[in-house]
């Protein structure tokens, strides 16, 4: 430790990986003690999904990127029906 009571990059490094570690125990641990019978179809699902790397997160996303993609895609054409309207009547 520095004199200032700062923890150095290295020992800030050790320490996040020690720490990380440990996380990955604990959740090993909790998967034994898992009991299977008390998930529900959606626990199932969910760990499915987290097992693919899908997320709430990732599928928002998926869907906000379809909107603006489908947006871009359409916005020409109704700017081009936009500007006959007024000849067609």
């Amino acid at each position: 430790m520095s004199l200032c009571g700062c923890l150095s990059r290295a020992e800030y490094l050790e320490k996040s990986k020690h720490l990380q570690e440990q996380l990955k125990e604990l959740k090993s641990e909790i998967d034994v003690l898992k009991v299977d019978d008390k998930q529900s179809h959606m626990d199932e699902i969910h760990d499915q999904n987290v097992l693919h790397g899908s997320s709430k997160y990732t599928s928002i996303g998926r869907v906000c990127h379809c909107k603006l993609l489908c947006i871009k895609l359409v916005t020409p054409y109704i700017n081009s029906v936009l500007l006959l309207y007024p000849l067609l009547t």
